[in-house]
């Protein structure tokens, strides 16, 4: 059995912020490799149990331009 890497850009973040659907990418993976500082903010905030809207609701400002 191998482990499940996954490769999390900006570009993903966002998208999944605005659809409300962050959750669902950071729960299918063992390993979690970030290309940015916004992606892995998110992360380590979801790891504290927020859900999707108050993700979206503390990183808007940096999503929306």
């Amino acid at each position: 059995m191998g482990f499940t890497k996954r490769f999390i850009t900006k570009e993903q973040t966002v998208t999944n912020l605005i659809n409300k659907t962050i959750t669902s990418l950071f729960k299918k993976g063992d390993v979690f490799v970030f290309y940015d500082d916004l992606s892995l903010r998110v992360y380590e905030s979801y790891l504290l149990g927020l859900t999707d809207q108050e993700l979206f609701n503390i990183f808007k400002k940096e999503i929306i331009d």
